[in-house]
């Protein structure tokens, strides 16, 4: 039998139920709790329970935090990519949202050309006024393009890094943006006598590129050829190292001789389908050796 005590005045306590057993009667004393903080923590009991129950039924990797007073993180939003322009571009396309960083020579120039697929943005462009624009502005008093790394080449090849020059001009190793590959490109020089050179050279490459499609006779392949800015330009597949450059790594050493049996029978190759083809190989540069023993004259 429970029995309750009526509430004491004259202390900070309040006095619960007597409990009854059958041999004495135990006072519990608890300090004063409004009632406001009881319901509270009954309810908190009640939750509690709850969670506990939601534990045990629930894996842990999906355990969260069940009380009413404490709202979930919202995720933080995804930081979009900065816009990128789909390419190619249209001349237009260019100007709308790249003028202010075209030279005023490429703001008319871009208007003849269909497609841009590389502007060189980034590069420090050749910044000539307009009363200077001619067919010779970008070239150097040899007629040579005056090139400038970063930059492009017909609005589609990034220029990287020189690769050779010589009396027809010079080559560079680009980065062709509409194939993604890498290609040397040849620029021939601005003068007359090697225009009419190079467009001989164009009719030879690409007879060879017709007899050689299987790629079987050691023969560089020529892949496209174009206009920019009066300059006769040839791009070429990417090869590896030359002959010279690899004996001047060798500290002209020399080779041994199965090295040079394989070098010897790949220029072999070459030769007998350029003797079929009635066509006359007049660069051919092999080291001779000289007085001196163990050493080669590479420029002969």
């Amino acid at each position: 039998m429970t029995q309750f005590m009526h509430k004491n005045t004259n202390t900070d306590v309040t006095s619960l139920p007597l409990v009854e057993t059958k041999e004495k009667k135990t006072m519990v004393n608890f300090p004063r709790l409004s009632n406001r903080g009881l319901l509270k923590s009954s309810l908190l009991y009640q939750e509690n329970q709850t969670y506990s129950q939601l534990s045990a039924s629930e894996p842990k990797a999906s355990d969260k935090l069940f009380h009413s007073d404490v709202k979930p993180q919202e995720p933080k939003p995804v930081e979009k990519p900065p816009r990128k322009h789909k390419v190619p571009l249209t001349a237009a396309e260019a100007l709308k949202f790249f003028k202010s960083q075209l030279s005023p020579y490429e703001q008319s120039e871009i208007l003849g050309y269909s497609e841009l697929w590389f502007l060189g943005l980034d590069a420090q462009k050749l910044k000539l006024p307009p009363e200077t624009f001619s067919k010779t502005c970008f070239d150097d008093e040899h007629g040579s393009y005056m090139k400038v790394l970063r930059d492009h080449i017909g609005y589609r090849y990034e220029v990287l890094e020189m690769i050779g020059k010589g009396s027809f001009g010079q080559v560079a190793k680009c980065l062709d943006h509409k194939n993604n590959e890498l290609v040397a490109l040849k620029i021939i020089r601005n003068k007359k006598r090697f225009h009419h050179q190079a467009l001989t050279e164009l009719t030879i490459l690409e007879a060879l590129r017709r007899k050689d499609n299987d790629n079987a006779c050691n023969v560089v392949h020529m892949k496209d050829f174009f206009y920019f800015r009066n300059h006769l330009c040839i791009t070429f597949e990417l090869l590896g190292i030359n002959l010279y450059e690899l004996m001047k790594n060798n500290s002209f050493q020399g080779f041994s001789l199965s090295i040079v049996r394989r070098f010897t029978l790949a220029v072999l190759k070459c030769l007998q389908m350029l003797y079929v083809e009635k066509i006359i190989h007049c660069d051919l540069k092999p080291p001779i050796p000289t007085s001196k023993a163990g050493s080669t004259d590479p420029q002969r």
